[in-house]
């Protein structure tokens, strides 16, 4: 399943049948989510997908949504956007490797 979901809207065409899979999306604030989850969460990135300790469940990550009300400084607001534009070149640079690449399949 972790290769056949490229993102959240995904798993659900993997799992159609939800009452019975268990399969649910939730969106929660993370001081309202228990422990085990958030500690899960906080090393994935979108659409990753983890095993919760004892591999009780399987979790994916769709999105990180900022606490409305955070108060975000000039600073904040900079290394934000600067986070971002990182990630951009890196994926056009990704991107460039991989139609350049040449693989020789024997």
């Amino acid at each position: 399943m972790r290769t056949a979901a490229n993102g959240c809207d995904s798993l659900f065409t993997l799992a159609p049948d939800r009452s019975e899979t268990g399969v649910q999306r939730v969106t929660v604030a993370t001081n309202e989510a228990e422990r085990s989850i958030v500690a899960a969460l906080s090393d994935l990135d979108p659409f990753e997908m983890a095993l919760l300790p004892g591999n009780s469940a399987a979790i994916m990550l769709c999105e990180r949504v900022p606490e409305l009300g955070a108060e975000l400084s000039r600073d904040d607001i900079r290394q934000r956007l600067f986070n971002r534009r990182l990630e951009d070149l890196a994926d056009g640079f990704l991107n460039e490797l991989e139609a350049n690449a040449f693989i020789e399949r024997l």
